[in-house]
């Protein structure tokens, strides 16, 4: 199971199983994209995942990754 920089599990992403997925089949890693901003601040931070950075839920997470931010912020122990 492939799971992208932000968490989501790339078998389920919408648009890979409508066969749209501007990162093909490697799914979202970090790297250089102007398509997705999340995956460009994961590779400028060094980062595999976004949930393993210290600066999680950053400012480029929140304003562009699909997820909850409340949410997020739960997950990092920033919340109760």
């Amino acid at each position: 199971m492939r799971v992208g920089v932000s968490g989501i599990v790339c078998e389920l992403c919408p648009r890979r199983r409508m066969g749209s997925c501007p990162s093909g089949e490697e799914g979202c890693t970090p790297k250089a994209d102007a398509f997705c901003p999340v995956s460009a601040c994961a590779a400028r931070r060094g980062e595999r995942w976004c949930l393993e950075c210290a600066e999680f839920p950053c400012d480029t997470f929140r304003e562009s990754a699909p997820f909850v931010y409340e949410y997020c912020l739960f997950l990092a122990g920033k919340r109760d």
